[in-house]
């Protein structure tokens, strides 16, 4: 269902221009990810401090902090002084300009996309026990989806394979996971494994795009 993993990343000590028909994704281990307070805005420290669990505080702080060097890096910027907001569903974007990007992590890895011209979505999953799986993957996969499922004996890689497919979707036209169904046919996806988890990045409008699968050479 998913395609191996990309054997074709390629380290870089620097930001590469990103091309229009382009699409970069960058992989990094939070663990190895800093964490710079002093870049995120005003919104992002009151959520960081939020957050009653120190691990997953240092992985929102780490997440924000790389996105926001690459973000700087693509718009010539101080990190501080990018311009991030969420939209009413939560999703982070710009306020200015045709940059799109999106972000998810899962099991220690942190999954970035970033494409001009394009709205991005990226979703990568940690397979684990799903409590009703059944009833979940029905009320969350479209009919067609829960199919396959269903003929795939309902396994748990099966789920999230799809479950990655479905999320990317939904974070790429800016809807919430409850929000109304994005078909599969309204977006282009290419679906992918990081280590041994499924992952998937999907893009609107649809065209054919080149993917430049990166990882920063310095952290």
């Amino acid at each position: 269902m998913h395609r191996p993993a990309p054997t074709n990343w390629i380290s870089t000590p620097s930001t590469p221009a990103l091309a229009a028909g382009e699409i970069h994704v960058w992989h990094a281990l939070l663990a190895e990810a800093p964490c710079q307070r002093a870049w995120l805005n005003e919104e992002e420290r009151r959520r960081l401090e939020r957050i009653p669990d120190p691990g997953a505080r240092q992985a929102f702080c780490a997440n924000r902090t790389l996105l926001r060097r690459l973000l700087a890096d693509y718009l010539d910027k101080d990190p501080g002084k990018v311009p991030i907001l969420l939209s009413e569903q939560g999703r982070p974007r710009l306020t200015e300009g045709d940059l799109d990007f999106n972000l998810s992590h899962a099991g220690g890895h942190l999954l970035l996309a970033f494409a001009r011209g394009m709205s991005v979505g990226i979703d990568c999953e940690a397979p684990r026990p799903i409590h009703n799986a059944r009833d979940v993957a029905q009320r969350m996969f479209n009919a067609e989806e829960f199919g396959q499922w269903r003929r795939e004996e309902s396994t748990q890689a099966g789920f999230f394979a799809l479950w990655t497919r479905m999320e990317a979707r939904q974070k790429c036209l800016g809807e919430g996971l409850f929000a109304q169904r994005i078909s599969p046919d309204a977006v282009s996806s290419h679906a992918f494994q990081i280590v041994d988890m499924p992952a998937c990045l999907a893009w609107s409008p649809r065209r054919e795009v080149t993917i430049r699968f990166l990882r920063p050479a310095a952290l």
